[in-house]
């Protein structure tokens, strides 16, 4: 339901549409703008287990290697006024179509937060979310 749309995911502080860009098969919910194109530092593709960290040093125990990534910006206003983020902007890998971070505005138009995910490959090939680092600056 759009109520759990906004319910924080096993007790963390990512959202579901933070993760999945806030569409389901039945409604599209947001309406949506290319900004244009840049490139971002991310965790490299790998196709190795997800490495073990410890969450509270998340953000400081990052490896030493990353990688850049060519992404499309993609501006997400969702139709609800009442919604609890004004609008999304995806960083949206333009090789493997997936979020490489996600900024969350607040209703007042204000950066609230920054989500990245970080992506394995399957042994189809498929990219597969791991780990999630989120930071919340307000």
């Amino acid at each position: 339901t759009g109520a759990q749309r906004e319910d924080p995911l096993f007790g963390s502080t990512i959202i579901t549409d933070e993760v999945v860009g806030g569409n389901d098969r039945e409604t599209l919910v947001q309406t949506f703008r290319l900004l244009g194109e840049t490139s971002v530092w991310v965790r490299p593709l790998t196709t190795k287990v997800a490495p073990k960290v410890n969450p509270e040093h998340a953000l400081t125990d990052l490896p030493e290697e990353v990688e850049k990534r060519d992404v499309w910006v993609v501006e997400a206003t969702h139709k609800n006024p009442k919604y609890l983020f004004s609008k999304m902007v995806y960083y949206v890998d333009k090789q493997l179509y997936v979020m490489q971070m996600t900024e969350s505005y607040d209703r007042k138009g204000q950066l609230w937060k920054r989500h990245w995910p970080c992506w394995r490959v399957n042994e189809q090939g498929i990219p597969v979310n791991y780990l999630s680092f989120d930071l919340d600056l307000q």
